[in-house]
């Protein structure tokens, strides 16, 4: 029946004359700052994104643990001193020209392609197995012996038992060797021979049993060199001392042990061999000048020995001989700068007559300047020169700007050198002309003084000056050749490598560590990801800070499971505010009811639309309940269902749906009719009636605005169920004509976006928004202290529930 007069009225203030028009405020801002609570909120609502990052990224890596070859290192470390190479004193312009390489110099030579080469021809590196590839070769193979010629071809190694095996090439080479072979017996193979060992015998020994058939491969030799560069390593472990490490790993533990040391040995005999190399250029060099003045000593002796026999001179008289010492010594001296002068000046014209730029250097090794100061300054700042430029060709090209300085500066010195050289050989015509002229003054002294003794004297004087530097390049021969014989101690092995205890891959420990941290930064980065791309409204969002709107209530997920799930539940059992009036989501629908009471300003609303932006985010089951709770707190109130194309209140009342909503406002029913009572006192539901053709129509002609004055009169709230806003125009035709509109959201089904166009609708058409109402949200916090008022347990957490009760 229809409730009475206004008499009847609930307790609502009357609404004023003048309604209000809801102003969205300014567009939310987000600012920079981040909060660590919304972090924390994204990564709980993405948990399972995380833990399924993590779990993947952990299994996939433990299977590659696993799985992988081992791959074993070993290492050896060298020593290299700067400086003088040997510690025998040879001559010194020996000591200048040694050029000592700095550490970082002998590093990039020992990664030259020489002695790699030279290794890979000394450990026939050019065969590898292939699979298994931790198999080691000295286990397989008891004598193999490849050359430089060898092609790229894969062998498949068939056990036929009783030491009896199947060679055959397979892949593109594939009959091109098939052939059966016994252990210990020599098998050719394209570019060499291998001789393999007794499978079956290094089993029993070893306590593992290896495959039936096994893979070795044969490279070419330029590849077999660049595998072992790419699994070189030439580092130093400490810059303050002058050690380099050489470490070589692979999956052959044997050979990763002699590699390093095959490697060292190579390193240390190519630097000896350069070195003997210009030790030996150096005796040559000394021993030529050595062999021409012991003929010139020996011309000289002979000479001077004819001479005493010939003219029978036993003294010279004791009244001349310190004139005739005098003009012996002038004629020697002069002798002896003409023959330097000769000497100095072939070797000048060579140099400058040989291809290419002069090299001034050779003026080192004229006797004259073998112990000149300047010279051997020069040279020591040559090499030094020399040793820079080294080093820049190392890390810089050809046209840089440092190296062009220092090839400057070499160009300089040398010709120094040579302006030095070149003075020197003006000076010693200068000295010449200088002895001719004092000569002259002597003439007519010279006429008084016996030719023969003279001459005695000057063929006495040469002989001693060849005899002097007779001795002289003697002694440094001998140094020479004793540098020669003496190995070079500036560089040694004082680590060798050894068999490595474990391998450096795969380590499981740190491989599981990184792969958990990987895995969680992948998770964390998914998180985030689905979070930005997700865009949904979550319970935990603010919806102020979206939409601009206050949240009036928050409504647990209901027990029935999802507000609209698969099927079709029991729809009074939605109706939990009168079937549970005590549970956490009857509380939250009486908050609700007591935001409504107080919006705009205080002034309440006593006619709402609920709708919301789309289908199955629980506006048809919000508005029941709510009507619900106005109804229990003595208000009379009628819940309309405006929704006359999927109408479902008169389902969750247990009502006809007809005659309703359509039939009132088409004019064959009337309000009488139309009204139902429910089991909640003072509640009534008017359901949607027959599906008219024109819904929107009909609810915005003038008879529902004359059929609202009605209700007014008699009913103290109207709750009308709309459509949802996107679908259909039914609820942005209502909203102007009531209090205010009731947005309701569902919790991680919602788009943001429908959010937004929907609330734009309605302040287009000019409705009141009240607020949101957000369903589906967490119901730990507010069921927790639900519980405790109530003196009841709080949920419990998860890892709580797991352990067994103490009772």
């Amino acid at each position: 029946m229809i409730p009475g007069p206004d008499s009847e009225r609930g307790q609502l203030p009357a609404r004023p004359e003048q309604r209000f028009t809801y102003a969205p405020g300014p567009e939310p801002y987000y600012g920079d700052e981040v909060d660590l609570r919304d972090v924390w909120s994204v990564i709980r609502r993405r948990r399972w994104v995380i833990f399924g990052s993590l779990a993947v990224v952990l299994v996939a890596v433990g299977l590659y643990t696993w799985l992988a070859t081992p791959v074993w290192q070993a290492s050896t470390l060298i020593r290299v001193d700067e400086g003088d190479r040997s510690n025998v004193a040879v001559l010194d312009v020996l000591s200048s020209l040694q050029r000592g390489s700095e550490l970082e110099t002998e590093m990039r030579i020992l990664r030259t392609r020489p002695i790699a080469e030279e290794v890979v021809d000394e450990l026939d590196l050019n065969l590898v197995v292939s699979r298994p590839a931790d198999v080691p070769r000295s286990l397989v193979f008891a004598e193999l012996s490849l050359d430089r010629s060898t092609p790229e071809i894969e062998y498949a190694l068939q056990r036929l038992g009783e030491g009896r095996y199947r060679v055959q090439s397979i892949g593109e080479e594939a009959g091109r060797l098939n052939m059966e072979a016994a252990a210990g017996e020599r098998v050719e193979i394209p570019g060499g021979h291998v001789v393999f060992a007794d499978l079956e015998a290094l089993e029993a020994g070893m306590g593992r049993s290896l495959p039936s058939e096994l893979r070795f491969t044969t490279l070419g030799f330029q590849a077999a060199v660049r595998e072992l560069y790419e699994s070189l390593d030439v580092a130093r472990p400490d810059r303050e001392a002058n050690v380099m490490k050489v470490a070589y790993e692979g999956t052959d533990r044997e050979l990763v042990r002699l590699v390093p040391n095959a490697l060292a040995a190579s390193f240390i005999g190519q630097r000896q061999q350069v070195q003997k190399m210009e030790v030996r250029s150096t005796v040559a060099f000394l021993q030529e000048q050595s062999d021409l003045l012991q003929a010139q000593l020996e011309a000289a002796e002979g000479e001077l020995q004819s001479f005493r026999e010939g003219r029978q001179i036993v003294a010279l008289g004791t009244e001349a001989e310190a004139q005739v010492e005098r003009l012996a010594e002038l004629q020697t001296e002069r002798t002896r700068l003409d023959a330097e002068r000769t000497a100095l000046a072939n070797m000048i014209r060579t140099i400058d007559d040989a291809l290419g730029s002069p090299d001034y250097r050779r003026l080192a090794a004229f006797p004259t300047f073998l112990n000149n100061a300047a010279i051997a300054d020069i040279l020591q700042a040559l090499t030094a020169a020399d040793r820079t430029r080294t080093e820049l060709l190392l890390r810089v090209t050809q046209d840089h700007p440092d190296l062009i300085a220092v090839d400057q500066r070499i160009a300089e010195l040398e010709g120094q050198l040579g302006s030095i050289g070149r003075n020197y050989l003006t000076s010693l015509t200068d000295q010449i002309a200088s002895l001719d002229a004092v000569l002259a003054r002597f003439g007519s002294e010279l006429e008084e003084i016996p030719e023969k003794e003279v001459q005695f004297a000057r063929l006495e004087r040469q002989t001693t000056l060849l005899a002097e530097l007779y001795t002289l390049l003697q002694t440094r021969l001998k140094e020479a050749q004793v540098a020669e014989a003496v190995e070079d101690p500036t560089v040694r092995v004082v680590e060798t490598a050894i068999l490595a205890d474990e391998p450096i891959s795969p380590r499981p420990a740190r491989n599981m560590a990184l792969a958990g941290i990987l895995g969680l930064m992948l998770g964390i980065g998914l998180g985030f990801v689905r979070e930005y791309m997700d865009t949904r409204i979550h319970s935990s969002d603010s919806v102020e800070a979206l939409l601009g709107l206050p949240t009036i209530g928050r409504i647990p997920a209901l027990p029935l499971g999802p507000l609209f799930g698969n099927g079709k539940p029991q729809r009074s059992a939605a109706l939990v505010t009168h079937a549970d009036s005590q549970s956490v989501i009857s509380e939250a629908f009486r908050n609700l009811r007591t935001n409504v009471r107080f919006v705009r300003g205080g002034e309440g609303a006593a006619e709402m639309v609920v709708t919301s932006p789309g289908p199955r985010e629980g506006k048809s089951l919000t508005a029941a309940n709510l009507a619900v709770v106005l109804a229990q707190q003595g208000i009379r109130t009628l819940l309309v269902d405006a929704d006359m194309r999927r109408s479902v209140q008169h389902e969750q009342f247990g009502l006809q749906s007809s005659p309703g909503l359509a039939e009132l406002l088409v004019g064959e029913a009337s309000l009488a009719e139309a009204v139902r009572p429910t089991d909640v006192e003072g509640l009534y539901v008017m359901p949607a009636g027959t599906p008219p053709p024109n819904p929107a129509e009909l609810l915005g002609g003038d008879r529902m605005d004359r059929l609202l004055e009605s209700l007014r009169e008699k009913f103290s709230s109207i709750v009308i169920d709309s459509p949802p806003m996107l679908a259909v125009t039914d609820a942005a035709v209502l909203g102007p004509k009531v209090d205010g509109v009731v947005l309701v959201l569902r919790a991680e089904q919602t788009d943001r976006g429908a959010a937004s166009l929907a609330l734009s609708q309605l302040h287009h058409v000019g409705a009141t928004v009240l607020g949101v109402v957000m369903n589906d949200t967490k119901t730990d916090g507010a069921e927790y202290y639900y519980r405790s008022y109530y003196g009841e347990d709080g949920p419990k957490p998860l890892w709580r529930r797991l352990l067994p009760s103490r009772t």
